[in-house]
């Protein structure tokens, strides 16, 4: 996981859900947002989905938002078999046109950022990662105390840059 020398506010977006719903990043403030780009096509992306549904799983009760945007150019109909075949249940946001991953510079997938709760950037990993390892865990854990305003100052982890 990458840290940004300095946190930039993360480009707010509205994009719809594989159910049409419209879902706006403004409305996760006073949440720590992951937030993933990737495609049903991308074999290091499918690859990292699984891990990525026990992350949301563990910290959904807590103050962390967990998104998923596809820049599948089929939409919904590529998205959702997707998304049931793996048994996912976080929340999946179709991005036909890329505008959203443009807007965030996206140069591979799969791409994760992590967003404050104010809204800034405060990592980015390109490439598949393991998010079961220990360390993905504890960084998720840590920045949650740490914006709860609990002790510790979690650095972002270096060893989350390994598969």
């Amino acid at each position: 996981m990458h840290r940004p020398p300095e946190a930039l506010e993360a480009p707010d977006f509205t994009l719809p859900d594989v159910d049409g719903q419209p879902v706006r990043l403004r409305e996760l403030r006073g949440k720590l947002v992951f937030l993933n780009f990737w495609a049903t096509w991308c074999p290091p992306c499918r690859l990292e989905m699984p891990s990525m549904e026990r992350l949301y799983q563990t910290f959904k009760e807590t103050a962390f938002a967990m998104l998923a945007v596809s820049i599948d150019r089929q939409g919904v109909e590529a998205v959702k078999p997707f998304m049931q075949e793996l048994q996912l249940t976080f929340p999946a946001l179709l991005d036909e046109k890329s505008e959203v991953a443009r807007q965030y510079g996206l140069r591979g997938l799969p791409t994760t950022y992590l967003i404050d709760p104010e809204g800034r950037l405060i990592g980015a990993a390109v490439g598949g990662r393991d998010w079961d390892r220990p360390e993905a865990k504890a960084l998720i854990a840590g920045l949650l105390r740490q914006a709860s305003g609990a002790a510790g100052d979690p650095a972002l982890s270096p060893s989350l840059a390994g598969r």
